[in-house]
């Protein structure tokens, strides 16, 4: 019996991959992977004499016992093999790390059990299709969506017919620690003159979706752009999201979304001008308390900077404002330098 251990995908991944995969369709001629067969996988074993599957399920449920289930966003396409006869796969920008670590769970519990796997190295993705002729086009834009994996299976494989056929043998579900759901559902004291909780933004989905954005563009322009116009679709309670790019001594009004905007800001002066010298990250929770503010939009109430850097110098910076006060806290100081270090990457590829 042919044997894989792997991790099944839930609802949102499984229809963001049939998107994709439609779209490559368009363009690449291969073998195409039917949807239903969409999976992560962890070990695959081979051949396994039938009283040995027993042992194989034991195995599962060992290696899975104390893994919770994995919340994963899917990433850029990759290949394996020559360019007109490659595995053309998504791969993932979250959940990587846990993957990785339950792969190297099942297959250290094979191990130790005596069965044989395959030693190759793990890379988390999802095949798309095989025999692909990639050659020197131009991919699609892969969708990018999260979902958490919860079910880990084992599959028989059955390759006789005109589309391979798995049959799942052994399912595990993971589940999270009861104490950890137990806090979740207790309720924080109402506290009346608190300000409202900062809206909570998936960065790590929002950088997958910016990487996705620049797959195969050479010229930086349309990047920053898209970058603005990702930014101003996704983050809730923001007024205005731009670029202001380093020129001499000066700030350089870049692509933006939002009202008119100052067009030069001094090296220094305001809080862009102060975020580009200080080389450090400006969170102001209330604008109008701050002397130095550049008012370019009256109705603005909080903002945040962050330095762009290129050959380790500050080349720039991106402002976000909300007509809120303290809009942006720690986590969105944290989330958009995430944001902007994917930036400065794909910009030290652009011309």
């Amino acid at each position: 019996m042919r044997l894989f251990i792997a991790a099944e995908l839930p609802q949102s991944l499984h229809e963001a991959l049939s998107e994709t995969s439609a779209r490559l369709r368009e363009r690449v001629r291969g073998r195409f992977v039917a949807p239903d067969s969409f999976h992560v996988t962890l070990a695959f074993l081979g051949e396994v004499p039938a009283d040995r599957v027993g042992l194989v399920c034991e195995v599962l449920r060992e290696a899975c016992a104390a893994q919770p289930p994995i919340t994963s966003t899917l990433g850029a396409l990759g290949s394996f093999g020559r360019a007109r006869r490659a595995t053309l796969w998504q791969g993932f920008a979250r959940g990587v790390d846990e993957l990785a670590g339950l792969a190297g769970d099942v297959r250290e519990c094979l191990a130790e059990a005596g069965l044989s796997f395959d030693p190759a190295a793990f890379v988390p993705h999802v095949t798309l299709m095989r025999a692909a002729d990639i050659g020197e086009g131009e991919l699609p834009m892969p969708e990018v969506e999260s979902g958490r994996i919860d079910t880990v299976t084992l599959f028989s494989s059955d390759l006789s017919g005109d589309r391979p056929r798995y049959d799942a043998i052994e399912r595990v579900v993971l589940v999270r620690d009861e104490t950890d759901d137990a806090m979740e559902d207790q309720e924080a004291p109402e506290d009346e003159t608190a300000a409202p909780a900062a809206p909570v933004v998936d960065y790590d989905l929002l950088c997958a979706r910016l990487r996705a954005l620049a797959e195969g563009e050479t010229l930086r322009l349309p990047v920053l752009a898209n970058a603005t116009a990702l930014l101003a679709e996704e983050l809730p309670d923001v007024s205005w999201v731009g670029f202001y790019l380093a020129v001499g001594d000066e700030l350089v009004l870049g692509p933006f979304q939002g009202k008119v905007a100052c067009t030069r800001i001094g090296w220094g002066r305001g809080v862009c001008g102060t975020a580009a010298a200080s080389d450090a990250t400006q969170v102001v929770p209330d604008v109008h308390a701050r002397a130095d503010h550049i008012a370019c939009d009256a109705a603005s109430r909080s903002e945040v900077v962050v330095p762009i850097h290129e050959q380790g110098r500050v080349s720039g910076v991106l402002d976000l404002d909300s007509t809120s006060l303290a809009r942006f806290g720690e986590q969105d100081a944290r989330g958009l330098e995430r944001v902007v270090a994917v930036m400065e990457e794909l910009l030290a590829h652009l011309s």
